[in-house]
């Protein structure tokens, strides 16, 4: 059993909260846990201690548990928009899709302009082949917010998947105009780039995968895989 000493109990678990928050930045998924935890042995009914720790535990792979705290979390602030979107997207993990499905439809209603939620559910469309739905949700997503590289990165993946090739290189281009170390994003632009014959733009993002994983010194399978 966990065991502190509380003098000002709000002093004292604002001060553990933000030392679970500094824990799950590092990735030290279970001392989060664990700290998180004991902010909760004083105050068992905060929502953003269970949001938290249940970030910790999905991070960690502890999906029955970070679904349980999402729902703690939801029953102390029903209108926690993040603990329906994180915990649809856990049920759609699971395969328990209509649960998944009403959580994206509360948390939609609660809030019509959070891109989380429709980012969410496309993944979950893109998982069911529903391409149409799940394009509709990327896209809005990307209404709301133009500045996610996952988002477009994962509307260009089903782009190529869906044989359109010269969207998924416009896709792929925006995810590295966002964040321009995404090896993944050169490497799938280079490997459209091949399909539709331009080959000296695929060199080019062969390269430059190559050098941006050579730099951390990272994935060695995935160098060797590589064109010389």
């Amino acid at each position: 059993m966990i065991k502190i000493d509380v003098g000002n109990p709000t002093v004292v678990a604002r001060n553990i909260y933000q030392e679970g928050c500094r824990l799950l930045a590092d990735g030290d998924y279970p001392a989060a846990i664990v700290t998180f935890s004991k902010a909760l042995i004083i105050y068992p009914r905060n929502a953003i201690y269970y949001y938290k720790r249940a970030i910790a535990f999905q991070e960690s792979g502890d999906l029955g548990n970070a679904i349980m705290d999402y729902s703690s979390a939801i029953k102390y602030f029903p209108d926690d928009v993040y603990s329906y979107s994180n915990r649809g997207l856990l049920y759609a993990t699971i395969e328990e899709y209509e649960k998944a499905f009403n959580d994206f439809k509360i948390a939609i209603r609660i809030d019509p302009h959070e891109k989380k939620t429709y980012h969410y559910r496309a993944l979950t469309f893109t998982h069911l082949g529903e391409d149409a739905l799940a394009l509709l949700d990327y896209t809005k997503a990307i209404e709301l917010d133009g500045g996610d590289a996952d988002i477009f990165y994962n509307r260009g993946l089903l782009y190529s998947d869906m044989g359109e090739h010269e969207n998924a290189i416009d896709d792929f281009s925006k995810t590295i105009e966002v964040n321009n170390g995404d090896t993944d994003a050169y490497l799938r632009r280079a490997e459209l780039y091949k399909k539709v014959g331009q080959q000296k733009q695929a060199r080019a993002d062969f390269d430059t995968a190559k050098g941006l994983m050579a730099n951390k010194k990272t994935q060695p399978d995935l160098l060797e895989q590589l064109p010389s």
